[in-house]
């Protein structure tokens, strides 16, 4: 059941109690307003589809990754260098954020910065940190949210391959090395040693 209440001259508070849920309570400048939202999640709740973002709304983001720090990245095998990198990006002001408001225009923002002073496949891997901690609070931590924002944005493309053809003089470096190394039809190397 809604009930809607006064609070001031220009604002209603509307406040939903069904059993089994928590409470739900938002405030509006029309009495309209507050009617339509109530009845909304009293519908939500009656198809038993209502989903509470409260933890979403009053977390912020840079407590989900000390969390992360604390539980989870401790049992991964690259836990020191996983654990340097999360605390270096809450540093920035994204891990400020309440995780409700995070979207996913504002990591394609972070990557765009993050690219104009580091390589690409840097800021995929940062990237790839912010995913899994998104992701591990909304399938085990009870932070629901739509969607995870991250997996939206796509990752810079960075081709990191070398293409370099030995000198002339390290070719004969490298012929002479396997001339040493060639074994002989007796099981003897070049250098005298045994090997059967």
């Amino acid at each position: 059941m809604a009930t809607i209440r006064n609070r001031g001259e220009y604002q209603r508070e509307v406040q939903v109690r069904r059993e089994g849920y928590p409470a739900q309570r938002k405030t509006f400048e029309t009495k309209a307003d507050a009617q339509a939202w109530a009845s909304m999640i009293e519908s939500k709740m009656d198809r038993g589809v209502f989903v509470s973002r409260v933890e979403a709304k009053r977390t912020l983001f840079s407590e989900l990754i000390d969390r992360y720090i604390a539980e989870v990245a401790p049992k991964h095998k690259g836990a020191y260098s996983e654990i340097k990198r999360l605390e270096a990006l809450k540093r920035h002001p994204l891990a400020g954020r309440i995780v409700a408001t995070l979207t996913s225009s504002d990591f394609a923002r972070y990557r765009d910065e993050c690219l104009k002073i580091r390589k690409g496949n840097t800021v995929k891997r940062e990237l790839a940190l912010f995913q899994c901690v998104l992701e591990v609070a909304r399938r085990e931590w009870g932070i629901h949210l739509a969607d995870n924002p991250v997996r939206m944005v796509s990752r810079p493309s960075y081709n990191d391959e070398r293409s370099r053809r030995p000198a002339t003089d390290e070719e004969g470096y490298l012929l002479r090395a396997l001339e040493y190394c060639e074994r002989r039809p007796d099981g003897t190397y070049a250098d005298g040693s045994y090997n059967p």
